[in-house]
């Protein structure tokens, strides 16, 4: 989304010392926490660090959660979903999908989607349609995809009707199917670098209108192994987009200030017609935490 000149080097995201991940990332940690993940108490535990650790060490807690995770994007969150790793038992994909995180964004969404007048909408990744269910949305189909092929399968059996169905897409790689308008929340911020790119290069090959996802308007961009976490700014480098047509708050207190943005995706793709089709140079600086 932007010219070579203008990239920056991304920054790899802070860490605490290594001989805490050391103590702390071993399997017996893994095993332990595992068992405990399914429990109010450590639903609870996340919510107290949340609002009172300072965010050196929330990046650290959330980077062990995951630090230990390997294979391919479907084999990643296939193991998060298995494993409960989020650790909140209301909804397996996160804190973010619980109900008292979504009440404004379920207040605000279906205007937007009535504004921009959506017939039929694309979720993606959809997880396990927790918030989404409370919600009836003002399109004639809803399709609901995740990488995830179980909780697809289980969202289909539970909340399949025939306006609304559920399919198993990699975004990154796999076709997307036409829409008016793709809803991508929490899917970025959980990738690579490299599949954020493969990401966005499969979205504007799609048919599909608009595009609402999730960015940090005071972000800071780092690099992350895939299913990690960080505040992606898409407007910063080396994403650069343009500024959103429209944006929906989405977060509550302590969590950092973020937002649904919306774009037109034909002009994601002026912007990219002119700039330079190679990204080698990005690699080149890419930074490994």
């Amino acid at each position: 989304m932007t010219t070579v000149e203008t990239l920056t080097p991304p920054v790899p995201c802070r860490r605490l010392p290594a001989t805490f991940s050391q103590i702390a990332g071993t399997r017996v940690f893994d095993k332990a926490v595992d068992g405990l993940r399914r429990t109010a108490f450590f639903e609870a535990c996340i919510d107290i660090a949340r609002r009172t650790l300072p965010a050196p060490a929330l990046t650290w807690l959330r980077s062990q959660m995951v630090r230990n995770l390997t294979g391919t994007p479907r084999e990643v969150f296939t193991e998060i979903y298995s494993r409960n790793i989020w650790g909140y038992q209301e909804t397996v994909s996160g804190g973010a999908s619980t109900m008292h995180f979504t009440e404004g964004l379920r207040q605000s969404l279906p205007g937007l989607i009535a504004d921009l007048k959506i017939g039929t909408m694309l979720d993606l990744p959809c997880g396990d349609f927790h918030w989404m269910s409370e919600l009836e949305l003002p399109v004639s189909h809803y399709i609901g995809c995740d990488i995830v092929p179980l909780l697809v399968q289980n969202a289909r059996i539970r909340y399949g009707r025939p306006n609304r169905e559920f399919r198993t897409v990699d975004v990154c790689h796999d076709p997307l199917p036409e829409a008016d308008l793709l809803l991508c929340r929490d899917c970025f911020v959980h990738l690579s670098e490299d599949m954020i790119f493969q990401a966005i290069d499969n979205i504007l090959r799609s048919n599909i209108k608009y595009l609402l996802t999730t960015t940090h308007p005071e972000g800071k961009n780092c690099v992350i192994h895939n299913g990690d976490w960080f505040t992606l700014n898409l407007c910063a480098a080396p994403y650069n987009f343009p500024s959103p047509i429209r944006v929906l708050d989405d977060w509550v207190p302590p969590w950092d200030r973020r937002q649904l943005a919306l774009w037109e995706i034909e002009s994601l793709r002026r912007v990219r017609r002119n700039t330079t089709p190679s990204r080698q140079p990005i690699a080149a600086v890419r930074v490994s935490p």
